[in-house]
């Protein structure tokens, strides 16, 4: 954790910047022999530094589901055998998909996935595991806080309440680091625990995988306390993973000799998303296919889900994560891709170092996620049948998905404090549905509801509860619209019968349709599933935005020649204009707004969109007129939650304001990393208009290559005031001194001296003790993310 100060003793005010960085420590699959490995940075390909190979994941174009283990095996050779023996092969993969893992070179990568029958071959690149090891002080008494919290809506609950189930007859699996089997908190529940990476055996290398299958189903801390548990190991000895080892384990699930459901998978680590199908996405597609249900961590980079893989994909449960107060967490990536919120700051698990029943708390998504997963076994022993799993596997994931965000609450409040949140406004929802998750079902029914009008920024949006069976002859159409402006829809999952059949067969057909132009913009499945990259863009690209303020329409079909055709969908709406009196939707703000407002004068008739009603209110007039004349002109352009337009007008992320990095064009960034990932952004935040590197109001410094002047004091010895100098300089090159700089434009008749912090600081710390302040700021690597704080 790296400090930046600036003390002021005369006014007795102390400004502290926190940049604190949540345990994100990297986990990668190590291969035998004396192989040595390249760094193991999220989102890099994993290479054998002593021959220079990379690593890459080969997948056959054949249906491991349909052709056998024993076919499927078939073609590995042979394919691996085609290769003239220049594969060096790692893992072969015969039930959740049919290929292998091997070092190549990358010609001899490209060459084989030219060849008959290749679906595609991938980097295999490294991955994280999120979480940290910070304290709390939460109220964790009876029980721990995560578990009071999400069984009341409204607040912390006296004790946890599940409502009468506790996972009984479910399998819990966690792909992790292991788990430390002597936890006497999974006493007699754990069933498997098996390596696939580094040496063998489950046990835990790290204490991640300890502590995120104790909030699952751990003894008095987990949510589903009597589940079964599988621990499949994903780490190497050093704690580095790859998506290999993440591969490996999902194929051994996959294979119904090892396990079968109902269980559901948690997975609390990724990947910075990469161009091209993600070699996660079958493996993981198979699974839900087979009926688990798949909870993932959104990740703790601070920045939209969908940038992460395998968060951003369609119909994974994505979890974000929340602290005591309700507030979304700074760390934790946020936007429509996220799926649901649970809490994941301080929370308190099993301990794997103390195997008596020690705890200890992390914080993280990482720890949020588990929170879901306990809750998708509680769904999963109250609500599926066995027949269901065995008629309808496909169809449970969005079930339980459904049934999660139709009980969640929406309690969640944004941290609007710029000293006490993230650079740039994390901490806050950022278009993320204000779900945060209950332990209990709510049966909603299936009644096709009323169309969506709201004047906010985000509202989650529904059909069925994901208990009862949608009738075939139910024809749902409704209208999605914002008074303020145009909208989008995340469609963040369906549950269609057939939907995912080889090939399609879906009971029924749910589209979005754009009301103003009557366009269809997404349909609930593409022409044929045979096409990898077809479905893997179609899981991606499935966020649509209305042409107007019209809004949007959803229509699930009715199938009158079938009983049921589902159990409905969860999308997530936001607006998306950023000019609420634009009512011709030409861009600006002028006559013809003025027009409309004045033919639609009066109270607002049932069933009209009623458009000019600006301000929702119900009537249109004086408030929705002053809308138009405040707003006469060029409408501004809309940028996305979370985001800002940098001085040439692109978007770029909030976060990047104030940061600690130059602000001047050396940083790039892609809009989307997975739709378009050769468009490539200059960052360059250097503008007057951005008052570059600092936080508005005070002369804090923030990168250390402001080129500004102030004030920079130093002391012959430490702490000593009397001997203290003070000249202008910058605040790199006071740095590079050993200095204190007090802010740019300060001037040295303004400061005197230093601050002794002895008494307040660390012990052990030697830099603080001496009351010298750290005054750089942190890089922002992959994964981390910047806090503000007011001491």
């Amino acid at each position: 954790m790296s400090f930046l100060g600036v003390v002021d003793a005369h006014r007795a005010t102390v400004l502290l910047f926190i940049f604190s960085v949540l345990c994100h420590s990297s986990l990668a699959d190590q291969p035998m022999g004396e192989q040595r490995l390249s760094e193991s940075i999220p989102g890099t390909q994993v290479i054998d530094l002593t021959s220079g190979l990379g690593s890459y994941i080969v997948r056959i174009d054949a249906n491991p589901l349909k052709i056998g283990a024993r076919d499927a095996k078939r073609l590995v050779d042979e394919t691996i055998a085609r290769a003239n023996g220049a594969i060096r092969s790692q893992s072969i993969y015969l039930h959740s998909m049919v290929g292998f893992s091997a070092w190549m070179t990358e010609q001899e990568a490209a060459d084989l996935a030219r060849s008959p029958g290749i679906a595609n071959v991938q980097p295999n690149r490294w991955l994280s595991l999120y979480g940290s090891s910070a304290e709390d002080t939460n109220p964790n008494e009876p029980d721990p806080w995560n578990l009071r919290r999400i069984s009341e809506p409204d607040g912390l609950a006296p004790d946890y309440d599940s409502c009468g189930a506790d996972g009984s007859g479910i399998t819990a699996v966690i792909i992790d680091t292991g788990i430390q089997t002597q936890q006497t908190l999974f006493s007699g529940r754990i069933r498997e625990a098996i390596s696939f990476a580094g040496s063998p055996g489950g046990e835990d290398t790290r204490g991640h995988g300890t502590h995120v299958a104790g909030t699952i189903a751990g003894d008095h801390v987990g949510v589903a306390p009597a589940c079964e548990i599988v621990s499949l190991r994903v780490a190497g000895d050093d704690g580095d993973l790859s998506i290999e080892a993440v591969i490996a384990a999902l194929d051994w699930l996959a294979d119904p000799a090892n396990m079968t459901v109902p269980a559901m998978v948690n997975m609390s680590l990724g990947q910075p998303a990469n161009p091209g199908v993600d070699p996660m996405f079958y493996p993981i597609n198979t699974l839900i296919s087979l009926g688990y249900v798949v909870v993932v961590s959104s990740m703790n980079d601070g920045n939209p889900s969908e940038w992460t893989t395998p968060a951003a994909f369609f119909n994974v449960i994505t979890v974000g994560a929340t602290n005591i107060d309700d507030q979304p967490s700074g760390f934790s990536n946020y936007g429509p891709f996220t799926d649901i919120l649970a809490p994941g700051v301080g929370i308190l698990s099993a301990d794997w170092k103390h195997p008596d029943g020690g705890l200890k708390f992390d914080s993280g998504t990482s720890m949020a996620s588990p929170c879901v997963a306990g809750v998708a076994g509680l769904f999963l022993e109250r609500h599926v049948t066995q027949d269901q799993l065995e008629s309808e596997p496909s169809v449970v994931n969005s079930r339980a998905h459904i049934s999660m965000a139709r009980s969640a609450s929406s309690a969640i409040v944004d941290a609007t404090d710029p000293m006490l949140v993230c650079p740039g406004g994390n901490a806050a929802l950022l278009g993320t549905a204000n779900l945060l998750v209950q332990a209990c079902s709510v049966d909603a029914g299936v009644a096709c509801e009323d169309d969506v009008v709201w004047s906010g920024s985000t509202i989650p949006v529904f059909l069925g509860d994901g208990i009862e069976r949608i009738p075939g002859e139910l024809e749902c159409v409704r209208t999605v619209r914002n008074t303020k402006g145009p909208v989008s829809l995340t469609v963040n999952t369906m549950a269609i019968y057939g939907v995912q059949d080889d090939p399609p067969n879906p009971s029924t057909q749910m589209s979005i349709e754009d009301v103003a132009t009557g366009e269809v913009l997404w349909m609930s499945a593409p022409e044929s599933w045979e096409d990898t990259d077809e479905i893997y863009r179609w899981s991606m690209d499935r966020r649509v935005t209305s042409s107007s303020r019209a809004g949007l329409r959803i229509v699930w079909e009715g199938n009158d020649s079938v009983d049921y055709t589902g159990y409905g969908y969860v999308m997530t709406a936001n607006l998306a204009g950023s000019c609420p009196a634009d009512l011709a939707d030409d861009g600006q703000v002028g006559i013809q707004d003025l027009l409309k407002v004045l033919e639609s004068w009066g109270v607002c008739q049932p069933g009209s969109a009623c458009t000019a009603d600006i301000d929702g209110d119900g009537m249109v007039g004086t408030d929705d007129l002053l809308f138009v004349v405040n707003g006469w002109g060029v409408c501004e352009p809309f940028t996305l939650p979370g985001f800002i337009r940098d001085c040439n007008g692109n978007q770029v992320l909030k976060g990047f304001l104030g940061d600690g990095v130059l602000d001047s064009g050396q940083r790039y960034i892609s809009p989307s990393p997975i739709l378009d990932p050769d468009e490539i952004i200059s960052v360059y935040l250097d503008c007057p208009e951005m008052n570059w590197d600092t936080l508005d109001g005070n002369n804090f410094t923030i990168s250390p290559d402001d080129p500004r002047l102030g004030a920079c004091t130093y002391a012959e010895l430490p702490g000593v005031l009397q001997d203290g100098v003070c000249i202008q300089t910058t605040m790199g090159e006071c740095e590079d001194a050993g200095g204190w700089f007090w802010g740019r434009d300060v001037v040295c008749d303004d400061v005197s001296g230093f601050l002794e912090l002895t008494d307040s600081l660390c012990d052990g710390d030697q830099t603080y003790q001496y009351g010298w302040p750290v005054t750089y700021a942190h890089y922002l690597q992959a994964g981390y993310t910047t806090y503000r704080q007011l001491l």
